[in-house]
């Protein structure tokens, strides 16, 4: 996708803003973050996708703040919410004519949390577009579907790897994973998950053992930036990409980053700001399901 765009500017400083404002309301405070956010801004090169630039400045706030995860309060909230939320979305899928379509809807309207700038009430209202409660209409269809493509290489694939986004949005993601599964039974799966404390990435605990979710397959951990960089892989991540057969890309951050289309990849987001909108010719707010 596209290079650090002039609307990218007032976002990545709004996202440094709300980032500062979870931790205080020290107004000092929240001027050094913005100064050092300008002073980072002041030295982009354009030719860099949206969310390595994005994501390096966010590290550097953190820095700025002095706090491992400003986060984690609302990280939390909505992974217990979206963890009570599982067994209805399940049943919802598999009361579904096209379970399968469902499932892959869902787990691109879940693609709402990783965006600061969102406020709660927004994030509510889409997430009731899940169908969650029998009032809200359920999203009908992509904006851009490559689903037909999928399902060719999903019927002959033995590894697949699905690259979540934000912690909150795994359980969908689950949901998305088991069709896949009944779709083809051998199909081996590998979770990549982030540690970061940007946004709300950490995924922490939720696929451990002993965690709130069943995670289905092998549990790996990539690097803590935005997106998604080879050179922060360790050996077993790359060697999981290397011999992947279809890989799943959660969130556009993803696409823009992954530096090379040799991967049988497919992204699966929701669009969340105009120029991720106008790269993809489609309507902030509309689904993406589209070959990499």
């Amino acid at each position: 996708m596209g290079r650090f765009d002039p609307r990218c500017y007032p976002c990545a400083l709004r996202r440094a803003l709300c980032t500062a404002e979870k931790v205080s309301d020290d107004a000092w405070l929240q001027h050094k973050v913005l100064d050092e956010a300008m002073r980072h801004l002041s030295d982009v090169e354009s030719h860099l996708p949206p969310a390595e630039v994005i994501g390096d400045l966010l590290g550097a706030v953190h820095e700025v703040l002095g706090t491992g995860d400003p986060w984690k309060k609302q990280r939390d909230q909505w992974i217990q919410e979206m963890v009570e939320a599982y067994p209805d979305l399940k049943a919802r899928v598999l009361a579904d004519e096209d379970p399968l379509g469902r499932a892959l809807l869902m787990a691109a309207r879940s693609n709402v949390f990783a965006n600061e700038i969102q406020s709660t009430h927004s994030i509510r209202q889409d997430l009731q577009k899940l169908g969650l409660r029998e009032s809200d209409m359920a999203d009908p269809e992509f904006r851009h579907d490559d689903r037909s493509d999928f399902e060719k290489r999903l019927k002959t694939s033995k590894n697949l790897v699905f690259v979540h986004d934000t912690a909150p949005e795994v359980a969908a993601d689950l949901v998305l994973i088991d069709q896949l599964r009944q779709k083809n039974a051998q199909l081996q799966i590998t979770h990549l998950v982030k540690k970061s404390p940007l946004a709300l990435h950490d995924v922490g605990d939720l696929l451990a053992e002993s965690g709130p979710l069943e995670a289905l397959g092998s549990v790996l951990s990539i690097g803590n930036r935005l997106g998604v960089s080879a050179d922060e892989w360790e050996p077993e991540v790359a060697e999981a990409m290397e011999s992947a057969d279809l890989i799943v890309l959660k969130g556009a951050s993803h696409l823009q980053t992954l530096e090379s289309d040799k991967w049988p990849a497919f992204g699966l987001f929701r669009a969340k700001c105009p120029v991720t909108a106008s790269s993809y010719h489609c309507s902030i707010g509309d689904l993406i399901f589209i070959r990499f």
